[in-house]
C-alpha cells in the first residue's frame, strides 16, 4: 500500500482551471449550496466534456468505499473557506490529491504567497496505482532508494547513489 503519494488528477486540474480566476469564486460559493451529490455534478460535466469520461468514478469509490467519512461535507465546507480566503486574498485556487495511511478524507487549506493551496487527503487504496495517469500534470518523489508501489515502468533516475528520483503521476515523458 502506497503511504503517501501527492499529484493532480484530471479532477484537481480541472478545479485549477476554473479557480484560476478570483472572479469565479461568489458562484462557486453558491454553487457549493447545490443538494445534488458530488457524483452527480462530475457526471454532469462529463457529458459537457468539461471532464474527461469516468471522472466521476474518483469521487464515486470515495464514497461509496470511505462511507464513516463526510466526503460531499467536507468538501462543500473546506472549498468554501477556500474560495472565501481567495476571494480576501485576491489569489487563485490550487488543489492537489495526497495519499495517507488511514482512513480519514480530509482538506488541507494553506495560504501561500500567490495561491490559495487545497491539498484533498484520501485514505491509501491498496489496489489503485500510485498518482495518475490522465493528468497533464507530472509528479515526482525524491527519496533514498525505489518505491515498489509506483508502476515498473515510470521513469526513475538515481541523482546521487541512494536518491532516486522516480515520476509518479502524469503522462510518461523524459523527466524534466
Amino acid at each position: 500500500m502506497s503511504q503517501r503519494a501527492v499529484y493532480k488528477t484530471i479532477s484537481a486540474e480541472y478545479l485549477d482551471r476554473v479557480y484560476s480566476d478570483p472572479a469565479a469564486f461568489p458562484i462557486a460559493i453558491q454553487r457549493l449550496a447545490d443538494p445534488a451529490s458530488l457524483v452527480d455534478v462530475a457526471q454532469r460535466l462529463e457529458q459537457l466534456n468539461d471532464l474527461p469520461d469516468g471522472s466521476a468514478n474518483q469521487f464515486t469509490g470515495l464514497i461509496t468505499t470511505k462511507a464513516p467519512s463526510p466526503l460531499e461535507q467536507i468538501l462543500r465546507s473546506g472549498f468554501r473557506v477556500a474560495f472565501q480566503m481567495a476571494i480576501a486574498k485576491g489569489q487563485p485556487v490550487e488543489t492537489f490529491w495526497v495519499t495517507a495511511p488511514g482512513d480519514d478524507f480530509e482538506l488541507h487549506i494553506c495560504e501561500g504567497r500567490r495561491s490559495i493551496v487545497v491539498f484533498f487527503f484520501v485514505p491509501g487504496e491498496e489496489e489503485r496505482d500510485y498518482g495518475s495517469l490522465r493528468a497533464e500534470s507530472r509528479s515526482w518523489v525524491v527519496r533514498a532508494g525505489d518505491r515498489s508501489d509506483v508502476r515498473s515502468d515510470a521513469p526513475r533516475v538515481t541523482l546521487d547513489e541512494p536518491i532516486m528520483q522516480i515520476q509518479t503521476s502524469g503522462a510518461d515523458q523524459s523527466l524534466s
